[in-house]
């Protein structure tokens, strides 16, 4: 961001001399919320009821597997608009907002189909949408990286 121009992106070059490898350190507090909200869901239901989600509930491959196995249904369609695809949902299902958060069109669509929803969303994550929908408010644009 230039000084003399608040505001506006500029492109700059970066070079990158030295790489540093991290180490894995496992999920945030939140994800691992998310993660054991959903097994348990899916144990309670126990196959008597499908349970939809229109994300994996986490960004982890091995768990998003376990979850699918355990029943969990993740609808990847999407309306012309970009919208997730309610109507791949059965009216009075059981539908899980993942982890990363959720629209409050979400929500009003979830009432709309009568579905039973739960959100698995992390609390740092919906405190940050709410940060978000307050500027936007304010006339602001956000970039959310």
């Amino acid at each position: 961001m230039s000084p003399d121009r608040p505001g506006d992106l500029e492109q700059e070059r970066i070079s990158v001399e030295t790489g540093v490898i991290l180490m894995p350190h496992g999920m945030c507090g939140g994800g691992v919320s998310a993660v054991k909200f959903t097994e348990d869901l899916l144990a309670k239901i126990n196959g008597r009821e499908h349970v939809y989600t229109f994300n994996p509930v986490v960004h982890n491959h091995a768990i998003n597997k376990r979850h699918k196995d355990l029943g969990l249904i993740v609808v990847e369609e999407r309306t012309p608009d970009g919208d997730w695809d309610y109507n791949a949902i059965p009216d009075g299902s059981i539908l899980l907002l993942p982890a990363h958060g959720h629209s409050p069109r979400d929500i009003e669509k979830s009432r709309e189909k009568n579905l039973l929803y739960f959100s698995a969303a992390c609390v740092l994550v919906e405190n940050e949408w709410e940060e978000v929908r307050d500027e936007v408010k304010k006339g602001r644009k956000v970039i959310l990286i």
